[in-house]
């Protein structure tokens, strides 16, 4: 009887605790939501071979802008590279370049775009997480300079564009 007894009230346990959380939330409790979506993303470009020489992320919302960029991208490439085809109907461009560097192995890298949305209590904002990389102190490299780029294409949100950098939160928006 105990053995039952025992069973019944531990498998009872869960839908109780259940129960109670739901009834005991007040009226005016905000819904739970995630905090970020993510954004996917196509990679048009990433390369160090470039002319990009301003560090920093770039927005890009219409082709005259990109075709700009691109002459600075693929002028230094052989054989050039061909505009790549964006739809401005359905997709924006984002860039993020890390400026001159005195060496080979440097590299500049998107990991992750989020949007947070209105659901949040903030207006809708897009962040681009991206990521630095240096050759080690004793990898032997070529002496010449380099200017890296990362370019994808996103799906179109009418939303400001926040570019961070590294852990440290560093913002380095253009």
């Amino acid at each position: 009887m105990k053995r039952l007894t025992l069973t019944l009230a531990l498998s009872l346990a869960p839908l109780f605790v259940a129960g109670c959380s739901t009834c005991c939330r007040a009226a005016d409790a905000p819904e739970t939501t995630p905090a970020a979506t993510s954004v996917e993303f196509v990679e048009l470009l990433h390369t160090a071979s470039t002319r990009v020489t301003e560090a920093g992320g770039r927005t890009i919302d219409d082709p005259v802008a990109f075709a700009a960029l691109w002459e600075e991208c693929a002028s230094a490439t052989v054989p050039r590279r061909a505009l790549p085809r964006v739809d401005w109907s359905k997709q924006r461009v984002l860039c993020v370049a890390s400026g001159a560097r005195p060496s080979a192995g440097y590299g500049v890298r998107i990991e992750h775009v989020e949007r947070r949305g209105p659901f949040d209590d903030s207006p809708d904002e897009l962040t681009v997480f991206y990521v630095e990389t240096a050759p080690n102190a004793s990898a032997s490299v070529a002496t010449v300079v380099t200017y890296p780029v990362h370019v994808v294409a996103i799906p179109r949100f009418e939303a400001p564009v926040r570019y961070v950098t590294d852990a440290t939160g560093r913002f380095v928006a253009r």
